[in-house]
C-alpha cells in the first residue's frame, strides 16, 4: 500500500534510494542513459550486475504479501478475537456479529483462509472505535 500511495504521489519511501549523494548521481545523469526503450530500472541494474544473479535482475516485479494468515492464527490471535468479538464492538452496526465470528473461527481452524477479510474487518472496528469512542 505504501509503495503504491508514494507511486501516485511521486513520492520516494525506500531508505537506499534517499541518499541524498545517490539522488544528486540520478538527477545528473542523461536522460540517454536512465531510458532505453522499455527498460525499467535500467541504470540500477546495470549497477549491482556483479552483486546479483541475473535470475534476480531480471525477474518480473513481485507484490510483498504481509502473513495476516498466520498472523491471526499466533500474534493477533487474541487482539482479533478480543475486539471483532467484543460485545460493545462498533462492528455490530454494520455487520451481522454472526458473519464475523463465522469467519474468525472457519480462519482460526484452519479452514479457510481469511486474512484480508478479518484484517478489513478490524482495521474497521479500530476506525470506528476512534471516531465514535
Amino acid at each position: 500500500k505504501v509503495d503504491r500511495m508514494s507511486m501516485a504521489h511521486g513520492l520516494e519511501v525506500r531508505s537506499p534510494f534517499l541518499d541524498v549523494t545517490l539522488a544528486d548521481f540520478a538527477l545528473r545523469l542523461p536522460r540517454r542513459h536512465k531510458l532505453r526503450g522499455l527498460s525499467l530500472k535500467r541504470v540500477l541494474k546495470h549497477s549491482q550486475r556483479d552483486r546479483l544473479p541475473a535470475s534476480i535482475l531480471h525477474r518480473s516485479k513481485r507484490g510483498f504479501g504481509v502473513p495476516l494468515d498466520r498472523w491471526f492464527r499466533t500474534d493477533l490471535r487474541v487482539f482479533a478475537q478480543s475486539t471483532l468479538g467484543a460485545p460493545s464492538s462498533r462492528l455490530h452496526s454494520y455487520v451481522q456479529p454472526g458473519a464475523v465470528t463465522s469467519l474468525l473461527d472457519e480462519h482460526l481452524s484452519g479452514r479457510a483462509n481469511n486474512g484480508h477479510a478479518l484484517w478489513t474487518l478490524l482495521t474497521l472496528e479500530v476506525f470506528l472505535r476512534s471516531v465514535a469512542p
